[in-house]
């Protein structure tokens, strides 16, 4: 015990801990409440989803809505899955963290998001057995340099200790960049 309450502060020292978000020290911004969760806890308030309801439908928010069947955005809209699962709101941090990942190459996020995932996940399912990411196309790939979709799936299928398999699913052809459309032409 005394080794690490010498050796914690020299290592901060010389290697202070820096939240992945936003890039400052944690024991700067953070010396009265020190959060060990991975990042700071100034970009930990900025996280918290403050939704409660959500469409059965199409997992988006639905505020004070009673009718979580559908709801005014996916009402009368063809949906072409069983259910979708909510995790946080895109228009926030969150969105930004997303773009960072995505195309910032900033893969340690991924660990960030499969946990994220994760916990929303082990409140509602039970028994996943396998998990499936979306394939990239090979030259959206090669230009990325890796597939965000793999790198949440492995961190998530770690957490679920369950198999990963890249193997089910197979991007025949190349769709268009979706960035900046609208949900209705996405």
């Amino acid at each position: 015990m005394a080794k690490n309450l010498f050796f914690e502060p020299v290592l901060d020292l010389f290697f202070p801990p820096i939240c992945p978000f936003c890039q400052e020290n944690w024991i700067v911004h953070n010396q009265q409440n020190l959060d060990l969760q991975g990042y700071c806890n100034e970009c930990a308030e900025k996280l918290i989803c403050h939704f409660e309801n959500f469409c059965k439908k199409c997992g988006l928010p639905v505020g004070k809505e009673i009718n979580t069947l559908d709801c005014k955005t996916c009402r009368g809209r063809s949906i072409y899955y069983d259910e979708l699962l909510f995790v946080n709101e895109y228009k926030t941090y969150i969105g930004e963290l997303i773009l960072n990942f995505k195309y910032g190459k900033d893969k340690l996020l991924a660990h960030f998001f499969g946990k994220m995932i994760f916990e929303k996940i082990k409140l509602k399912y039970t028994d996943i057995e396998v998990v499936i990411p979306v394939p990239l196309h090979w030259t959206k790939k090669l230009v990325r340099g890796f597939n965000q979709a793999e790198l949440i799936g492995l961190e998530l299928s770690h957490y679920l200790k369950v198999p990963l398999s890249t193997k089910i699913l197979k991007r025949s052809r190349k769709g268009d960049n979706q960035a900046g459309q609208s949900r209705t032409i996405r």
